[in-house]
């Protein structure tokens, strides 16, 4: 597994390299494999998806065509190299979502899906990858609409190493303001292999 730039020794290639910095080596190497350079990721697993019972959420969830409930929902990851960034494709039981991940200012992890942005600061906590989230924004076209924290989505998120070690396990839990719980999944993946 190749996780430097060719011709160095200690700078790390690909987006989520870059974003840690020298905390890319505290990485667990299950996680790190999810996150190598750019050549892409092809994962598989089950995972347990909880939606939000609220009006809101479920008209939210209508709106978003987010993944229906379940405890052993079948899920794949599919990452992809982009220029400036990632593509990561979820699907869970055939529902699929795409996002774009890239760069900001910073360290910062840009994540966007539709017209939210939101905004990370990525942690290493014991081998595990933590999601720290800053900030969300409207993007519309060119335009960047800062959200106030009252308004904001808030997203916790973390990838570790499960058993047998060649898996992750992922929890990612999305609540929104005035509305509660929207969706949780969590749950554990392999990778195939390369995309």
């Amino acid at each position: 597994m190749k996780l430097t730039k060719p011709g160095t020794t200690s700078e790390p290639a690909g987006l989520y390299p870059r974003l840690l910095g020298s905390d890319w080596s505290r990485l667990d190497d299950t996680v790190r494999r999810f996150h190598v350079e750019s050549t892409g990721v092809r994962a598989r697993g089950s995972f347990r998806v909880r939606r939000g019972n609220s009006i809101m959420a479920r008209w939210l969830l209508w709106l978003l065509d987010l993944p229906f409930a379940g405890d052993a929902v079948p899920a794949e990851l599919l990452v992809r190299a982009r220029e400036g960034g990632e593509s990561w494709e979820r699907a869970f039981g055939g529902r699929r979502f795409t996002t774009t991940q890239f760069p900001l200012g910073g360290s910062l992890l840009g994540e966007r899906f539709g017209v939210l942005e939101l905004r990370f600061r990525l942690e290493v906590t014991a081998g595990a990858l933590v999601y720290r989230q800053m900030t969300a924004a409207l993007r519309i076209a060119s335009l960047t609409i800062p959200l106030p924290r009252w308004l904001q989505p808030q997203v916790e998120a973390r990838e570790e190493t499960a058993q047998p070690p060649d898996r992750e396990h992922v929890f990612v839990q999305v609540v929104v303001p005035l509305v509660g719980l929207l969706i949780l999944y969590e749950g554990t993946i392999t990778i195939e292999d390369a995309a």
